[in-house]
């Protein structure tokens, strides 16, 4: 079936230098430039870091990912914004942070009076589509605007296997622009590394002689109700499922990248790969994600191959809100108004300029995380309590520092106390999504619900 008919909805002080005013619809197109590189992100939902074999995983989970990454710039120390999937592809979408969005909980949705990146990109000649596979970023939660086509048909809950899907779609729309004059940008999110995890075909770690609590396919709410049960054995069979569906997505990935390599587009494509946020699995005590700002959790990938730019690896501290500014910079586009983030090409004024990165969530509580360097400082509720770890010696976050006696900690608090201030009077109204009880009821499935509680209630099961 063509692209056209497959169910498309068509549709901090700031770090990048003085702001722009936002461009006007009345200038749709202006300014557009044939010769501009193409630009392809893609986002894996729930994918840690530490579980692509670029990242030093010893399991074989990512080859065509690895390939992307062996001629493109990764960067070590990326962060999402939040720890879970409206609020951190906001913030990687506007380069604003989650709170300053009017981002809160399930019914959260993007403003219409934001400019987001493909809407600036529309706005400068590019045919933009999207193939997504969650609700929380779906046309219902206000992700469409700016895209020329954007489609839904993978979103389809926790029980879907959707890569294939999403590559389909994907593949589609690339063909229809083989013999276009104007660039493109397609933005392609990949669902199945989420919970329910589900055995795949060549999983790259077979089943071995387990009989314990865990099955392919369970549901998160029966995870959670479980997770004070669960021994080691039981948490080492949620990674061979969720590595098994790390190598699926990664397969379907692939089919995409070599479609660009046969085609020659390669060379003149921006890609940008990362996740959303991570997934626990018992590394403090806990499964899931959402409900802390632990290093598995906000510690995404993020690969960037850029035509002109050598392939290397970039040390400093880096954030999802940094992908748009980037994006613009290289393209010759100016910065957008209120932007957070900083372009973090090699090489560029920016990217070695001391910085404070943020990260924020409701669930669970209130939590709030600053990160400087290796050190990193979470409060929570609200009269702040503080914990904070030196990631260089303790990457695993397992030793907190004794806040008393730390100069770094006794400097960095303040700070993000002040950003916390920012946020609370620069942000927007909230604008929310009404749900009716099919949707509540799916998202439920998904082990959302709720917003600032420590643990699920009875009939509210909450993950992301």
């Amino acid at each position: 079936m063509a692209w056209a008919i497959l169910g498309l909805v068509c549709c901090a002080v700031s770090s990048c230098g003085e702001p722009e005013t936002p461009p006007s619809n009345a200038a749709k197109g202006k300014g557009a430039s044939p010769n501009r590189p193409n630009i392809l992100l893609i986002v894996v939902d729930t994918l840690r870091r530490d579980h692509l074999s670029c990242y030093g995983h010893p399991v074989n989970t990512s080859p065509a990912i690895d390939a992307l990454a062996a001629k493109s710039v990764v960067y070590n120390r990326a962060y999402a914004q939040a720890p879970w999937t409206t609020p951190s592809l906001a913030a990687l979408l506007s380069s604003r942070y989650p709170t300053a969005l009017g981002i809160k909980g399930d019914r959260s949705a993007l403003s219409p009076d934001l400019v987001l990146l493909p809407e600036v990109l529309q706005e400068a000649g590019y045919e933009t589509a999207a193939v997504v596979s969650h609700s929380f970023c779906s046309s219902r939660w206000g992700f469409d605007q700016g895209f020329n086509a954007f489609d839904e048909t993978n979103v389809l809950g926790h029980a879907a296997v959707t890569s294939e899907g999403v590559s389909d779609q994907g593949l589609a729309f690339l063909q229809t622009q083989e013999d276009a004059q104007e660039p493109w940008f397609l933005w392609l999110h990949y669902f199945d590394p989420h919970c329910a995890y589900i055995e795949q075909e060549g999983s790259p770690t077979p089943p071995n002689d387990y009989a314990g609590l865990v099955k392919s396919g369970q549901l998160y709410q029966e995870l959670w109700q479980a997770r004070r049960d669960l021994s080691e054995d039981d948490y080492n069979e949620l990674r061979r499922l969720y590595d098994s569906e790390i190598r699926h997505t990664d397969e379907h990935i692939g089919r995409v990248l070599d479609h660009l390599e046969r085609t020659g587009a390669m060379d003149n494509t921006i890609i940008v790969f990362t996740a959303d946020h991570g997934e626990e699995f018992g590394d403090h005590g806990s499964i899931g994600h959402a409900r802390t700002l632990h290093e598995e959790l906000i510690g995404v990938p993020l690969i960037a191959h850029i035509p002109g730019i050598a392939p290397t690896t970039v040390e400093q501290p880096v954030a999802l809100i940094d992908v748009y500014p980037t994006l613009l910079s290289a393209l010759g586009l100016p910065p957008q108004q209120g932007m957070e983030g900083r372009d973090i090409r090699p090489g560029s004024a920016q990217i070695d300029q001391p910085r404070v990165i943020f990260s924020e969530t409701n669930r669970g509580g209130k939590l709030r995380a600053a990160i400087s360097g290796n050190l990193k400082i979470v409060t929570r509720g609200r009269f702040g309590q503080l914990t904070a770890f030196d990631l260089e010696n303790d990457p695993t976050e397992a030793k907190p520092l004794d806040n008393r006696q730390h100069a770094g900690v006794l400097a960095l608090a303040p700070l993000l106390a002040q950003w916390g201030e920012r946020m609370r009077a620069e942000a927007i109204p909230e604008h929310t999504v009404d749900l009716t009880g099919d949707d509540q009821s799916q998202l439920e499935q998904l082990g959302y619900g709720g917003d600032d509680e420590e643990t699920p209630r009875r009939g509210r099961k909450r993950k992301d």
